[in-house]
């Protein structure tokens, strides 16, 4: 009887029927969970597509390297709206979540040689999801209805620190170190409506510790064409896991223990075109998970995380007496990727849209929107598949801290 209600409550786990719920993607109970490849809605607005795409203000969280291109000490944060819909053949399920996502500084210490340094907090992976189900057991003819519980808040975050540089006039390098910090909480409740002494629930906390660094260069080829790669290694994460289980009427069971595993090497290339109006570009991004055995299910495996992305870029007019709408930088991208995950042995996939606009305020500042619409999901019996729409609003406010410093061969 306990095989059989355990396989119940898996199979409820991946394909819940609540109507209601308050979360995010209910694939982000996998392994890490949802993995942030893109933060800032300067490049959500062109898909996440960041490795070979230099600004002069936003700050780039993909490639180090191109600091080298900000022309102001600027601070940049922002706020993400998440909304879901998630289906599958019998049911039907809406979840939302919203957070401030990313805070950072950046000093462009000499531009004539593109000395910059910049730092950061960023979420790295985010778990939030929130699913009720009925439960229906059976035992010596006696029916038990109830429903079960499961949530997961939490996720892995980011505090960096690096700088770039200009090698030569047409090839930036950059690099940051950073710490991998944050908290998970899992929760998994049973209650049955007839006896509540059977009622029951698992609440896991893991906390994490690590570090890894990312390196990165741009190069620009000719004047127009420009060539973007980055690498990021990370160490073991340390996991300190504390579980209490909780039985109505027999009592409470506290147990603790150590963990770790590694998230794998990351690496990025991309390729942009770009004139006074214009810009074309376009990303890959690579991450093989398939030695990751944290929070891997009977039915699930881990593989390739592969993302593919493109954007274009209008850019705004900045002579001072055009039209304020002429003067808004209007954007547009589109993501492939392959998820990292797998559901009986069907790999889970991601198509998505996005657009977006910069907003320029008086002075130095500017204010990031950007919209995206996605599927998530794949053709299966009972899969779910899932409709998202995310709403980036960053505010960006740059001013001259310093000056080139003279040289010996200026005139």
């Amino acid at each position: 009887m306990r095989v059989v209600i355990s396989k119940i409550l898996f199979i409820l786990m991946y394909f819940p029927s609540a109507i209601n719920a308050q979360g995010g993607s209910n694939y982000s109970i996998f392994g890490i969970g949802d993995i942030h490849h893109s933060i800032g809605a300067y490049y959500d607005g062109i898909g996440g597509t960041a490795i070979a795409v230099p600004t002069e203000l936003a700050i780039n969280y993909k490639n180090p390297a191109l600091w080298s291109f900000n022309k102001f000490t600027a601070l940049q944060g922002g706020y993400k709206f998440n909304q879901h819909y998630n289906r599958n053949e019998l049911n039907e399920l809406w979840q939302n979540n919203g957070k401030v996502i990313g805070i950072f500084g950046l000093f462009a210490i000499d531009t004539s040689f593109g000395i910059a340094g910049s730092f950061g907090i960023a979420p790295y992976s985010s778990v939030n999801y929130l699913v009720s189900s009925p439960v229906f057991v059976n035992i010596e003819e006696l029916e038990l209805k109830g429903f079960t519980t499961y949530q997961g808040l939490g996720g892995i975050n980011s505090i960096y620190l690096g700088g770039a540089t200009k090698i030569f006039e047409n090839l930036s390098i950059g690099a940051n170190i950073y710490t991998l910090f944050g908290k998970t909480a899992f929760v998994n409740k049973t209650s049955f409506l007839q006896f509540d002494y059977l009622s029951s629930a698992n609440l896991t906390n893991d906390s994490y510790r690590g570090w890894g660094f990312k390196t990165g260069l741009f190069y620009r080829i000719l004047e127009q064409f420009g060539a973007g790669l980055y690498y990021e290694g990370n160490s073991k994460i340390d996991i300190t896991r504390e579980m209490l289980i909780s039985m109505q009427g027999i009592g409470d069971t506290l147990m603790d223990c150590k963990l770790n595993f590694e998230i794998p090497d990351k690496l990025g290339v991309g390729i942009s075109y770009q004139t006074q109006k214009y810009l074309f570009a376009a990303d890959l991004v690579l991450q093989n998970f398939e030695n990751l055995k944290y929070q891997k299910q009977d039915k699930s495996s881990f593989g390739e995380n592969r993302l593919i992305s493109i954007g274009f870029i209008r850019y705004g007019n900045t002579n001072y007496y055009a039209d304020y709408f002429d003067k808004v930088t209007y954007k547009l991208g589109l993501s492939y990727q392959d998820l990292f995950y797998s559901i009986d042995n069907i790999k889970i996939k991601e198509f998505a849209g996005s657009f977006g606009f910069s907003f320029p305020m008086p002075g130095i500042a500017y204010i990031e929107t950007a919209i995206t619409l996605g599927k998530r999901g794949a053709q299966g019996d009972n899969l779910i598949n899932e409709l998202f729409g995310r709403l980036s609003v960053d505010v960006i406010i740059g001013e001259t801290w310093f000056k080139p410093f003279r040289r010996e061969f200026e005139r």
